[in-house]
């Protein structure tokens, strides 16, 4: 049996570094793939800096990016800030320039809208939602899922307190 591989989106100018074998690759809505898997499994992964700036002026380009990744049948968007992070920032949001939208309500209206987008990631969890896709990718649909039944009551009220 041949070992999957990571497939890495070759428009992705540094890639994170995995422990899993990897390859370049042409993916037409995600960062990141399994070998065998690209039309049905993918992930974006989002730094604080990059997540603000889908919040801002690369937010057109993000919500595209969203909708593409929809198309999986497994499409997650891996964020690096955890909910904390977004709300301190939000202040900064608000700011004279008036060009950013606040982070956190970005994060509950995409979330609100359907999107898997989960937050406080790290490189670490990447490799291992790769690692299970390849090993079984019905187990990790319904545990997105379930993750996702019990985060959007807590994305409805995250700006009303």
């Amino acid at each position: 049996m041949i070992e999957p591989h990571v497939v890495i989106d070759r428009r992705v100018a540094h890639p994170i570094t995995l422990d899993l074998p990897t390859k370049r690759g042409d993916l037409s809505a995600a960062q990141y793939s399994v070998s065998g898997l690209e039309n049905e499994f993918g992930i974006v992964f989002k730094t604080l800096l990059e997540f603000i700036r889908c919040c801002g002026p690369d937010k057109s380009e993000f919500e595209k990016q969203l909708e593409q990744l929809q198309v999986l049948p497994v499409g997650i968007v891996l964020v690096e800030p955890d909910i904390s992070e977004l709300q301190k920032i939000d202040h900064y949001a608000t700011g004279p320039r008036g060009s950013y939208n606040r982070p956190i309500e970005c994060f509950r209206d995409w979330r609100l809208a359907g999107h898997c987008i989960l937050p406080d990631q790290s490189a670490e969890t990447l490799s291992g939602f790769l690692d299970h896709a390849a090993i079984d990718l019905d187990s990790l649909k319904e545990l997105l899922r379930l993750e996702n039944k019990f985060t959007i009551p807590v994305m409805e009220r995250i700006t009303d307190g």
